[in-house]
């Protein structure tokens, strides 16, 4: 896909969704590093701001940057997971322990 950047929307280029949660995605554009945190966007599923790939080129629009060749590294997804409380886990591992019991 291609985005434009939201902090610097003079730049447009080559993004990759790497999480979706209901109509957010949060997308990371292609060629930067994933330890660098600007280099990842949230961004809503029907924003004017993404377009599919192949977009600038057919209305004639140029990316403002080039990114670098995508390293291995940066083809791995992004896990995010929602931080659990203690109590949370304790009430867990008891619906655990209560279907092993019965």
């Amino acid at each position: 896909m291609e985005a434009i950047d939201l902090r610097q929307p003079i730049f447009l280029g080559a993004a990759t969704v790497v999480h979706v949660l209901e109509h957010i995605l949060l997308i990371h554009f292609d060629g930067w590093r994933r330890d660098n945190s600007l280099a990842y966007q949230f961004v809503d599923a029907e924003s004017g701001d993404i377009f599919p790939c192949g977009w600038a080129e057919m209305v004639g629009h140029q990316f403002q940057g080039t990114p670098e060749v995508p390293r291995a590294c940066d083809n791995e997804l992004v896990s995010i997971k929602p931080e659990v409380t203690e109590d949370e886990d304790e009430n867990d591992a008891n619906d655990e322990n209560e279907e092993l019991l019965s």
